[in-house]
């Protein structure tokens, strides 16, 4: 059974904590303007959610779908919320949601040097638990490479460029 619930931001209580959330947990140079997310989310182009267990909010996810896979641009777990197993919750929710198609996301390469190597193994360890795997490329974006995972089938490089320049085309190289 499972108890994280999405709720598009539209209709999410606690919107304050949601943004407040989005803000403090990526990069402002690896976000996207928040106001476009939500204009993207009313016109039904992501899906912009609030992440909730027992009416609690615990998280968010923005997805992005398409016909032949989903891209999961952003996840992050509330710091009330964190180390108590929600990211795996919400991360097996979203797997669950998009069931039949790709899942891909990308997070910061892998590299013993970067000054939060430590974190960024973590973070691959937590998506390899979740049976993601390496799609077998790479981007950059800002001057950061990005490593490609994937869960749920294949997406080749071309396949996921295309996706980008389609439907970000300010994080396609």
């Amino acid at each position: 059974m499972q108890d994280i619930q999405f709720i598009p931001y539209a209709s999410a209580p606690h919107k304050g904590a949601l943004r407040k959330l989005y803000r403090t947990a990526f990069p402002k140079a690896e976000r996207a303007p928040l106001f476009h997310l939500i204009r993207l989310a009313k016109k039904g182009e992501c899906a912009f959610s609030g992440c909730y267990s027992d009416g609690a909010f615990v998280g968010l996810t923005v997805a992005i779908e398409r016909s032949d896979l989903v891209y999961l641009f952003f996840l992050a777990v509330s710091p009330d919320a964190r180390s108590q197993g929600f990211g795996g919750r919400i991360l097996e929710r979203v797997k669950e949601e998009y069931k039949g198609r790709p899942v891909v996301l990308d997070m910061e390469e892998r590299d013993p040097s970067a000054s939060n190597a430590e974190q960024r193994e973590r973070r691959y360890r937590f998506y390899e638990k979740h049976g993601f795997t390496p799609a077998g490329y790479t981007y950059t974006y800002n001057k950061v490479t990005y490593e490609v995972l994937v869960w749920g089938g294949e997406v080749t490089k071309e396949r996921y460029y295309e996706f980008l320049k389609e439907r970000i085309p300010r994080f396609y190289n």
